[in-house]
């Protein structure tokens, strides 16, 4: 009979830690008029969360992520942002 090797567990991948955006600053407050500015920011916050979505996340980080992205598309589509 021959004897059975069971094979060493593999590293455990820790998985880095989310990054996420910075605190978004909510458009209605902002009275100077200027969307371009917040244009550009949705924008970057939106290529971050993809970004971040490429990778792996948990159950409870994606539905936050998706859910921030609908709050975005629809502050792009207020702002008529996307031309």
């Amino acid at each position: 009979m021959d004897a059975v090797v069971v094979p060493v567990p593999a590293a455990a991948y820790n998985l880095p830690a989310p990054e996420y955006s910075p605190a978004f600053v909510d458009p209605n407050t902002v009275d100077d008029g200027n969307d371009s500015h917040l244009c550009q920011t949705l924008k970057a916050e939106v290529r971050a969360i993809n970004e971040r979505m490429r990778h792996a996340y948990t159950l409870s980080d994606g539905e936050y992520l998706r859910a921030r992205l609908r709050e975005i598309s629809d502050l792009q589509y207020e702002r008529t942002c996307l031309r």
